[in-house]
């Protein structure tokens, strides 16, 4: 048909190159959607498409760094807060303490600022890390790393937070072989995994972390009987400046854990069936095919007069 139209009746073919009829439809903030038409060339159309996308992708860049920037400040100021109380108890001890106390209150008071100490540690760890991954400098030791031994050291560390909570804390572990990492930050993805399952789960309720041994991969799982998440908010669990309800220090301990899992070769995610129901996240690691020596272990941190009931476990 274009060979003919050239042919026979080049006018007509030069009119339909040049002339595009165009249909819009305008959608205002507010009133009724309608639509129009028009008619413009080819060259002229190209350049509409190409400002339009344009404009778009500028839009969509300037709304991200709008939100990132604003996350960032939402975070910042968590950050203050959290630093201020720890800080003012050190402060006001150590005052106690160079003006002269009680002798029984001295071990008070040397148990109150090394407490507080922590938690600005903590605090202050957190935002180093996030900026090391931020500037792509966070680095990693390789080497040959007993899982098992890792989790169940983890598991105990918690222990003492969960029975305060009143929250009870299981562990069920089976024979799995080594992984090839760093000790250390495997160590802060099992810490923060624990300590959010704790910190979201109302009192009364369970606190279950899993190893087992899935083909090439080792596979951890902390599930817990907390608030759940909605749908729509488990893959923003994982990335930074974002925090979900009102809990947690600054809402960066799953953004900095999926970077350290994604840095060993693993794979991370969160599964939630809703709200009051419970979340499990799931970590997978690549195993090295070195088998440890470690027997199945079970072990139950329960709340002080409450009997410990062994669950079975089957994967």
């Amino acid at each position: 048909l274009t060979a003919w139209l050239a042919g026979r009746a080049p006018g007509v073919f030069a009119s339909i190159l040049a002339t595009v009829l165009i249909e819009y439809l305008f959608i205002p903030a507010h009133g009724l959607t309608f639509a129009t038409e028009g008619a413009t060339n080819a060259a002229r159309l190209g350049a509409f498409l190409f400002v339009s996308l344009l404009l778009s992708r500028l839009v969509s860049q300037r709304n991200f760094a709008r939100d990132t920037t604003q996350a960032k400040d939402e975070m910042l100021a968590r950050a203050s807060h959290e630093l201020r109380g720890p800080l003012n108890a050190i402060t006001t001890w150590a005052a106690l303490l160079e003006h002269g106390i009680a002798p029984e209150k001295q071990r008070q008071a040397a148990q109150v600022i090394r407490s507080n100490a922590k938690m600005t540690a903590r605090v202050a760890e957190d935002l180093i890390d996030v900026s090391r991954i931020a500037l792509g400098e966070m680095r990693f030791v390789r080497e040959h790393v007993d899982l098992s031994t890792l989790v169940i050291n983890c598991v105990a560390s918690r222990a003492a937070s969960a029975r305060e909570a009143g929250i009870e804390l299981e562990s069920a572990l089976t024979p799995v072989v080594g992984v090839e990492g760093d000790p250390v930050r495997l160590s802060q993805v099992v810490m923060n995994l624990v300590g959010n399952a704790i910190q979201y789960t109302p009192s009364g309720g369970h606190v279950r972390v899993t190893l087992w041994q899935s083909g090439a991969q080792v596979v951890l799982a902390v599930t817990d009987t907390g608030r759940g998440v909605d749908a729509a908010d488990v893959e923003r669990m994982f990335k930074p400046f974002v925090r979900l309800g009102d809990g947690g220090a600054l809402g960066v301990g799953l953004a900095i854990a999926r970077h350290i899992v994604h840095a060993h070769g693993g794979s991370i995610h969160a599964a939630s069936a809703g709200q009051d129901l419970g979340t499990t996240v799931t970590v997978a690691i690549p195993a090295t095919g070195m088998r440890t020596s470690f027997p199945v272990h079970r072990r139950w941190f329960h709340i002080a007069g409450r009997p410990p009931v062994l669950p079975s476990v089957a994967h």
